[in-house]
């Protein structure tokens, strides 16, 4: 999945294109072609399923050794037996792709630019305005 993660990232006009945000923890798939959910279902799941594999036969060399819990989420625990243990296809069925609407970019940078850059000239006016004001008035009281 990092691999796909990393490509995605170093061209981002090939499509589909994967991006993951770690504040919300959710992968993003952008794409222009029919069928898409098949094919993103299914890179997902491989991707899932080598990466089980891995983790299971990491968890199998380990087996013997170490027997302290090893924590995968903030509730969740397991020893490298019960890793060991694991069903890559039953992982890989549990896994669910929830496919949405794109949504637009909020706050729209043009819009919201242009609004700051008023903003900034009404604000540079008025301390303008204030400073000639309080220097007419330094004159007039000497």
């Amino acid at each position: 999945m990092q691999t796909l993660l990393d490509e995605s990232e170093l061209n981002k006009k090939k499509l589909p294109h994967y991006s993951f945000n770690k504040k919300t923890e959710l992968f993003t798939v952008t794409t222009a072609t029919e069928g898409a959910p098949q094919v993103v279902s299914e890179v997902f799941s491989n991707a899932m399923q080598q990466e089980i594999v891995k983790l299971k036969s990491i968890a199998t060399s380990f087996e013997g050794f170490d027997n302290k819990p090893v924590i995968l989420n903030n509730n969740l625990t397991w020893t490298n037996k019960d890793i060991a243990k694991l069903n890559p296809d039953q992982v890989v069925q549990s896994l669910k792709i929830s496919f949405s609407e794109p949504r637009v970019q909020y706050p729209n940078p043009l819009k919201h630019g242009v609004i700051g850059v008023f903003v900034g000239l009404i604000l540079a006016f008025l301390w303008m305005v204030g400073c000639i004001l309080i220097g007419q008035l330094r004159e007039k009281s000497q």
